[in-house]
């Protein structure tokens, strides 16, 4: 019985983590801030500690179904 949340394998774990860090390091500032806020909810910083936290539904659905299809859009005004 499906319980309808993706099958994350390892692979697409570091399948995920590689097209991120691409993602992330390359290409124009709104689609670079749209991937974080794929994945990042919140920073906390500390004295000693940095703390970020965000979705694990949001980077499962990324893992399972590539960040092609789960990409947010980036506002733009014309």
């Amino acid at each position: 019985m499906a319980s309808g949340e993706p099958t994350i394998t390892p692979e697409k774990i570091a399948q995920l983590a590689v097209l991120l860090k691409d993602k992330l390091r390359n290409g124009p500032p709104q689609p670079r801030q749209a991937y974080t806020r794929l994945a990042v909810r919140e920073v906390c910083v500390k004295d000693k500690e940095i703390r970020i936290s965000g979705s694990k539904s949001a980077l499962a659905r990324a893992a399972s179904r590539g960040l092609e299809n789960t990409a947010p859009g980036v506002l733009s005004f014309v």
